[in-house]
């Protein structure tokens, strides 16, 4: 019996590695196509505000900076119109059980090209498309408290801690982060203006910290309008420096803020 059991695996053993290679392809096939769909099901169920409504702020420069690392055009795109024109003439006669139609006609087209220049606000609107878009915004509704992280940083933090219960202070600093809340404004002594927006609960909340520099502002935006304790809702756009401990404060480099 144990002669027959070897000669069976002798002639068996190369199927049997092939069915084992090939059961381990589609497991490392089915993997990757999981999580590929999870991620796709991330990006499209992402919680927070639509970024729309009026941009009051706008960091040019660093809009350049940004269109230049993700390979966006932000100037001189070619525009190539076409029209066509036709012009024609005919003779048409009638005779006695026949008729006769005699016609001639000519065409020409124009081409013309133009450049066309992106402005920044066209270029900050396909920056946050693209950025979405490779799943590289960690988005934060500050009046829903909710956030959903990229799919990056929640394998980062998947060990540390649940999802739901990542604070704002997780998120790493220069990553993205689109910010939605209620901001309250202040200007200060160097003419530029500060942003705050308190999140969490309790007499020690935390807040949200943006320093617009005054180039940037739009004109659009009446600051000194706003009380100390007034409240306007609008979404920022920025990238993280740096948690202040003692202040309890999450600074944010904005690169464009719109009131919504």
């Amino acid at each position: 019996m144990g002669v027959i059991d070897s000669q069976w695996w002798s002639m068996r053993w190369p199927a049997v590695l092939l069915w084992c290679a090939t059961a381990v392809c589609c497991g490392v096939v089915l993997w990757y196509g999981a999580g590929r769909l999870v991620k796709a099901w991330r990006r499209r169920n992402r919680p927070g505000h639509a970024v729309s409504g009026r941009c009051f702020y706008l960091d040019e420069e660093e809009v350049k900076d940004v269109a230049d690392l993700l390979h966006i055009p932000r100037s001189d795109v070619q525009v190539s119109e076409e029209v066509n024109a036709k012009r024609g003439a005919g003779v048409t006669g009638t005779l006695p059980g026949a008729g006769a139609k005699l016609e001639q006609s000519a065409g020409s087209s124009t081409k013309t090209e133009r450049k066309d220049v992106n402005t920044p606000m066209k270029t900050i609107s396909l920056i946050m498309d693209r950025l979405w878009e490779q799943d590289r915004v960690v988005d934060a509704d500050l009046v829903k408290e909710r956030i959903a992280l990229t799919a990056a940083l929640a394998d980062e933090l998947r060990d540390t801690a649940a999802t739901d219960g990542v604070a704002l202070t997780d998120v790493r600093g220069g990553t993205y982060l689109s910010v939605s809340g209620l901001f309250t404004v202040q200007r200060t002594d160097r003419d530029d203006f500060v942003l705050r927006a308190r999140y969490g609960t309790g007499a020690t909340a935390a807040q949200v910290k943006i320093v617009c520099e005054q180039p940037w502002v739009r004109r659009r935006f009446p600051v000194d309008t706003y009380s100390e304790d007034e409240k306007f809702p609008a979404t920022c756009l920025g990238l993280v420096r740096s948690w202040n401990d003692r202040t309890q404060e999450l600074t944010l480099d904005p690169v464009a803020i719109f009131q919504w």
